[in-house]
């Protein structure tokens, strides 16, 4: 397979994921925004533990895609988050 066949084959599974938002960049704009002060409400949590303390609804694909960081210490047990929007 070539190259730009792998990189177009690529994008079609990207976008087709359900997941994946399809927003204008007013949108998302607005999302990053409200995303950036989620974080930093979260912050010291963050820092602390490498596990968020609220979830952030809005966007369910920033939220599993950019939120958690390395644990630094190991969890007991991890709640499941719910899927709802």
């Amino acid at each position: 397979m070539n190259t730009e066949l792998k990189e177009r084959s690529a994008a079609v599974y990207y976008l087709s994921d359900k997941d994946t938002p399809l927003l204008t960049l007013a949108e998302l704009a607005e999302l990053i925004e409200a995303f950036t002060i989620h974080l930093e409400c979260n912050k010291d949590v963050l820092i602390r533990t490498g596990r968020y303390r609220i979830n952030f609804h809005r966007s369910w694909w920033l939220h599993t895609s950019l939120t958690n960081l390395y644990y630094t210490k190991m969890p007991l047990a991890i709640d499941p988050v719910p899927l709802e929007m």
